[in-house]
């Protein structure tokens, strides 16, 4: 239950710029936000290089911070505002995987086995294309051939949706336009 003190545009007390999405937040030409303050919103926001437990989130709303930013144009030596709470796709992927801290979207690689084809997709398996995004497989859409149901946080950046921008959803792909513009397929193992 985020209230106004939760949404935030502009630049945090270390000069990090920060854009919650919350439904006002309608930038031109691009996606708006989806969450409202004064009420209960379902789901976590999208926070570039986020990584918070559903636990964090929580205490974090109730203490004031910003609930997500989804502005990811920046250097990592721009860092990460520690005013706002939320997951980027690696951080959401690397909680569902139990991993101790957050790896990156060209770090995950290196903790996986890569499948061969997309015939070898099973439930949990990932998605990645290393410095860009990363989504978790559920399964293929028994209606369409070749797309595939994944979880992840926040939306690509190679793909224009429509729906709004900023948080952990499911969503349909093309498992076949992913492979094509640079994505691989992957299973994690914990040994």
């Amino acid at each position: 239950m985020p209230s106004t003190q939760n949404v935030f545009h502009g630049q945090d007390r270390n000069g990090v710029q920060v854009d919650t999405p919350d439904v006002n937040f309608r930038p031109v030409d691009k996606r708006g936000g989806f969450w409202v303050p004064g009420q209960l919103n379902v789901g976590v926001p999208y926070k570039w290089g986020g990584f918070d437990s559903i636990a964090d989130f929580d205490a974090g709303i109730k203490n004031g911070k910003f609930a997500g930013d989804i502005t990811t144009k920046r250097h990592l030596e721009n860092g990460v505002s520690d005013q706002a709470v939320g997951v980027d796709c690696s951080g959401f992927v690397s909680r569902c995987l139990n991993l101790p801290r957050q790896y990156s979207t060209y770090e995950l690689p290196e903790l996986m086995l890569t499948l061969a084809s997309a015939e070898d997709l099973q439930r949990a398996d990932l998605v990645i294309k290393p410095h860009a995004h990363c989504m978790i497989f559920l399964e293929f859409d028994s209606s369409e051939l070749g797309v595939a149901l994944v979880y992840e946080a926040g939306a690509r950046p190679d793909v224009d949706i429509t729906w709004p921008v900023g948080r952990v959803t499911l969503s349909r792909v093309s498992i076949r336009r992913l492979l094509s513009s640079g994505y691989g397929l992957y299973r994690f193992t914990d040994h």
